[in-house]
């Protein structure tokens, strides 16, 4: 799954309309709303405000809204964009100014496809990964050797306390079997727990 880095924007004229898209993070629906709000404020002349919307939290949310175009020809082209490319948490806001000249059908679903789909292809995204976040304690004298064992993981913080204890994150356990035996059964794994993590995406 992705997740957008920070809000976007993007305009596009079909025909002497322009779609205006934004996008921006979200995690419940009062902040959805809350967007949408702001966005109307700011636009109070704009013939439609559409969008898409896609929440994953306790429940996956997916829902969208025409805002006055014809049935299925705005926020379902919105959404079908957002989760073609596996997006979550994401309010995809597409305002239109119309130009005087009516698109069709086909026309309007273009025209709200591509206008979300070009802005999220110039957006900075996050990749969202489950890894693998452990706590680890072991003797102090095995420091030095064993941080080389793990140069293949993220400490996230060390103590040094009557045993050193490392927080790290993993994709595997491949790192483990080796500790063990380098410390001779010295090497305690006190938890373990999967978490999600956001990568950026390289353009």
């Amino acid at each position: 799954m992705y997740r957008l880095s920070k809000t976007a924007s993007y305009s596009l004229i079909v025909k002497k309309s322009e779609f205006i898209s934004l996008l921006f993070t979200v995690t419940n629906e009062d902040e959805v709303r809350e967007r949408i709000k702001q966005v109307r404020k700011e636009h109070p002349k704009a013939r439609h405000v559409c969008h898409g919307v896609i929440l994953h939290g306790s429940q996956i949310v997916e829902r969208s809204n025409d805002d006055g175009e014809p049935s299925g020809t705005a926020g379902l082209p919105i959404l079908e964009v957002l989760r073609k490319r596996n997006m979550e948490n994401i309010l995809a806001v597409v305002v239109r100014y119309f130009g005087g000249t009516l698109l069709g059908s086909g026309g309007l679903i273009r025209a709200y496809s591509q206008s979300v789909s070009l802005c999220l292809d110039q957006a900075e995204l996050t990749e969202v990964k489950s890894v693998l976040k452990s706590v680890v304690s072991f003797p102090i004298n095995f420091t030095d050797p064993l941080i080389n064992l793990l140069k293949n993981t993220t400490i996230l913080k060390k103590e040094f306390e009557e045993d050193v204890v490392l927080t790290l994150l993993s994709e595997d356990e491949s790192w483990l079997e080796p500790c063990q035996t380098l410390c001779s059964g010295q090497f305690t794994v006190v938890s373990q727990s999967k978490v999600d993590i956001e990568v950026p995406i390289k353009k």
